[in-house]
């Protein structure tokens, strides 16, 4: 879904200082949680 290679330069850049990323990692942190929990779970 995401592009993992921006994504860890995301994080890279986040943790040396040159950006805050907090709150961009955060919100794909949520979608996450919610792919795992309503689109990757099992049907009822």
């Amino acid at each position: 879904m995401f592009d993992s290679g921006a994504l860890q330069r995301l994080i890279a850049e986040n943790t040396r200082g040159p950006i805050d990323a907090y709150y961009k990692i955060r919100a794909l942190v949520c979608v996450e949680i919610w792919c795992r929990q309503f689109a990757d779970a099992p049907a009822p």
